[in-house]
């Protein structure tokens, strides 16, 4: 897919060469098979999943897993168009060519891109009218525990957690590769395999009115199918090396996962269901995989992964050390997914010296009634303590997360919400340092598969409008920003959560009718949901009633480990308000997981770790003296070629950033709110521009030892593409003004009539475009900014561009469709790559 870049947006999603990627033989393989993420690039390299699954199988010798992910909607029609597949992003392999395909199932409104990725690659959707020469569509990921709505798409889904099963599939599948095996039996062979499920052996009938009467199987699985369960995740080695993108993604840091699994018992949540039991990892493993993968990778920052990070029972001895480790490096360290009553004063003061955004809080229901209906174990006494405490550290902003339409939810629920965020906008006033915010977030409850509220209702599109109304007309306008979800995306995902295979049409039809990325607000469409819904003669609404206790779910075949008696007393003692405590803390809950022998919580007890606590500095101690005043300027020349230039000036900058401190050349950095490298960039080049020539200047507090040897080292941690060529010191700064030379190599040949319009451009003294940036349109000659060219072949022309710092300027293709008159779409097939500059002296 190198060869579209020049004619998608960000590019850079699809140039693959990252850091730590594999590379194999293709010669050499007995399995070749590809992971994908059914979203954009940078959801997808987001995912932890997809990083511990990368690694894991192509730790395997014999086998290769590569990765895809969702085409933007423009690249899909240009491949589409071309009559082009997609391909994996490592070695441009068809994906219908390869033996398996892995598709995660990370959310509900994913599932058109499904489609979009099976049809870019020329798969069929349905698995029963697949050849024997199509790849094997795997699936796995949080909505396996119902994957009904698409289960006619997937030849097999493994439940649970994936390490050691997805190793078991592979190893099954060459064996079946082998031995020439059909598909039919290659299928008949994943069906025995553990926490495996094979839609097609899985049949439904209905009753008369449309429910679910039973659940059978056609092949020797025995149902339920119940989930996979790692026992401890205390096993890293293939989280040493983190895949290290090249173009800036959302979550762009290194995830530690320092826990799996939440006991915390909070009815609403599946994923505290589906991942149980709690599994820590030690202090001692987070420290070395910390250690070791920030050389590897060189991210700037680092996250620690739970689903309730505050809730681990080392925090109060990993964070600390992190700190003191990381603050001289200029690595931070977040935790994203912290709660209240696990926030002490010292915890908080040590995020604070990091975390330097808003403070986050989820309540979840606005009155301590609606919090013991489900479950949370907080009271508004806890929430505004911590809010204190965070405005007193010197947050000014804090977020509060809420849903609407929880079970037993009532209007004073809803005012509730109000009364609560204006306590808390008041107690920022008293203990504030400035201005204090306070913005509240909703979203609609969904009644999640496998949780004690999987028999609740959801609530309708107008109730859900209603509330978020009640919201606007009730909170205090001065400091309370509202934000919500929209509705009808909460609406699809309760139909998609709750759906059975009857939605498999409805998914096909939309996706024909232009359904795509569904969960981007820009891209959603809910019109035309509801008109495909008509057509297939089905009622949303219907999949979101309240349910019977008795009543067989679509997701009844597969099983958690949790047993269903336990889900119906939570969901009776949510009717009473009763708490029921954490089973890391308070003993067995009788769940039904646990066999304690082989599956049981695994939690360390608090300072039983090894490392040094003599240095009893703060994180600000210890970074207030981590400056010099002494300066050392080098000038490091660097060349871009081949796809590497389609990245983004500032992903470049990013790159260069990391690729300094895996090469361990230590910068200096800003003073002040968001600490920074300190090195100068030359001006940026357009994107796809190729480079035998850019710069940058870096500032270190200590001279290089040997630059020579920096360089090679230097080298060694640049992404394929890039090269350094020089490094010196120097007293320069970067020129403002400079001349650079261009070579464009052509596609097609300049015309006669071309060459004549390049003749009267040079003959004119002016030559207007009209630009607009940030709304603000105005003139540019730039033919004061093209100074020569030189023209080597009927394909091949030299240009001089004259480029000013703060001064609008021309860019290569750009000043060439104006010299030759060519439309700009045909010139972007075309070469350009800078060869050198010269800095201009405007004083001589």
């Amino acid at each position: 897919m190198k060869h579209i870049l020049p004619y998608v947006t960000k590019p850079g999603r699809y140039i693959g060469k990252e850091l730590n990627e594999s590379v194999k033989k293709l010669d050499d393989l007995l399995l070749h098979g590809c992971l994908v993420f059914p979203d954009l690039y940078e959801i997808g390299m987001s995912h932890q999943g997809i990083q511990i699954l990368y690694h894991l199988l192509n730790n395997e010798p014999s086998i290769y897993a590569e990765r895809a992910f969702c085409p933007d909607i423009d690249t899909e029609k240009l491949l589409q168009a071309r009559g082009e597949r997609l391909s994996t992003l490592e070695t441009s392999t068809p994906l219908a060519s390869l033996d398996f395909v892995g598709i995660t199932l990370p959310h509900e409104l994913c599932y058109t891109n499904i489609l979009t990725i099976l049809n870019s690659a020329g798969i069929e959707f349905l698995t029963e009218k697949r050849s024997e020469n199509e790849p094997i569509i795997l699936g796995g990921g949080a909505c396996a525990f119902n994957p009904e709505p698409v289960a006619d798409f997937f030849d097999a889904i493994l439940l649970g957690d994936g390490e050691e099963g997805v190793i078991e599939i592979v190893q099954r599948l060459t064996k079946a590769k082998k031995d020439n095996l059909s598909r039919a039996q290659k299928l008949r062979i994943l069906s025995t395999i553990e926490s495996v499920y094979v839609p097609s052996h899985i049949s439904f009938t209905y009753g008369e009115n449309g429910s679910i009467k039973t659940i059978s199987s056609s092949s020797e699985q025995q149902l339920p199918i119940t989930k996979r369960v790692l026992p401890s995740i205390e096993t890293y080695d293939h989280l040493l090396s983190p895949l290290v993108p090249n173009t800036r993604i959302v979550h762009d840091r290194l995830g530690i996962e320092i826990a799996r699994g939440c006991t915390r018992g909070c009815r609403f949540c599946q994923a505290g269901i589906t991942y149980r039991p709690v599994r820590e990892r030690s202090v001692e493993q987070i420290l070395d995989i910390a250690e070791r993968s920030i050389e590897s990778s060189g991210f700037e920052e680092l996250a620690l992964l739970s689903l309730s990070t505050g809730d681990y029972s080392c925090m109060s001895d990993l964070l600390p050390e992190l700190m003191k480790r990381y603050s001289k490096k200029q690595v931070s360290v977040s935790l994203p997914s912290m709660r209240v009553g696990t926030l002490t004063p010292e915890m908080m003061d040590e995020i604070r010296q990091v975390r330097k955004t808003g403070f986050t809080l989820a309540p979840e229901a606005g009155s301590d009634r609606l919090r013991s209906v489900i479950n949370k174990g907080i009271t508004e006494n806890d929430l505004l303590e911590t809010a204190e405490n965070a405005f007193t550290l010197g947050w000014n902003h804090i977020k509060l997360y809420f849903m609407i339409g929880l079970p037993t939810e009532t209007d004073e629920d809803i005012q509730a919400i109000a009364e609560l965020a204006k306590k808390i906008i008041q107690i920022g006033a008293k203990r504030g340092r400035g201005r204090s915010k306070v913005t509240i977030s909703v979203g609609t409850f969904v009644p999640k598969p496998h949780t004690p509220f999987q028999w609740a209702g959801q609530l309708s599109l107008d109730q859900s409008r209603e509330k978020i109304n009640q919201l606007k007309r009730i909170l205090p306008k001065k400091g309370i920003t509202l934000k919500w979800q929209d509705p009808e995306q909460s609406y699809l995902e309760g139909v998609f959560s709750r759906g059975d295979r009857k939605l498999s049409e409805l998914i096909i039809k939309a996706w024909e009718k232009g359904a795509r990325l569904d969960s981007w607000s820009d891209h959603f469409n809910f019109q035309r949901w509801c008109e495909v819904a008509e057509d297939c003669g089905i009622e949303p609404a219907a999949y979101l009633q309240e349910r019977g206790k008795k009543e067989i779910f679509p997701w009844s075949h597969l099983d958690t480990g949790v047993d269903v008696d336990f889900l119906d007393l939570e969901h009776q003692k949510s009717l009473t308000q009763t708490y029921t405590p954490d089973c890391r803390y308070h003993g067995c809950q009788q769940c039904g997981l646990c066999d304690f022998e082989t599956i049981e919580p695994l939690v360390f007890e608090s300072g039983s770790s090894y490392y040094d606590r003599t240095d009893s500095r703060s994180f600000s101690e210890i970074s207030s003296k981590s400056g010099s005043d002494s300066k050392f300027r080098y000038l490091v020349s660097y060349e871009r070629l081949g796809p590497i230039s389609y990245l983004g000036h500032l992903d470049f900058l990013q790159v260069i950033f990391r690729s300094l401190r895996r090469a361990k050349i230590e910068t200096a950095f800003s003073q002040g709110f968001n600490p920074s490298p300190k090195i100068s960039f030359g001006p940026a080049m357009p994107v796809g521009t190729e480079s035998l020539c850019e710069i940058f200047i870096m500032e270190l507090t200590t001279p290089l030892e040997d630059p020579n040897a920096a360089l090679k080292t230097l080298n060694d941690v640049l992404p394929q593409g890039m090269k350094a060529t020089s490094l010196v010191l120097t007293k320069k700064r970067i020129p403002q003004t400079l001349v650079s030379e261009f070579l464009i190599k052509l596609s097609d040949p300049l015309t006669q009539d071309e060459q004549s319009q390049m003749q009267r451009f040079f003959d004119s003294k002016e030559w207007l475009i009209t630009r607009t940036r940030k709304g603000r349109t105005q003139k540019v000659n730039i033919r004061e900014l093209i100074l020569d060219q030189r023209q080597d072949s009927d394909t091949e022309l030299t240009i001089k561009i004259l480029t000013r710092t703060g001064q609008p300027g021309v860019k290569p293709l750009e000043a060439l469709q104006q010299m030759i008159g060519r439309e700009a779409d045909d010139l972007l097939s075309s070469m350009v790559r800078k060869m050198n500059w010269q800095e201009l002296d405007l004083q001589t």
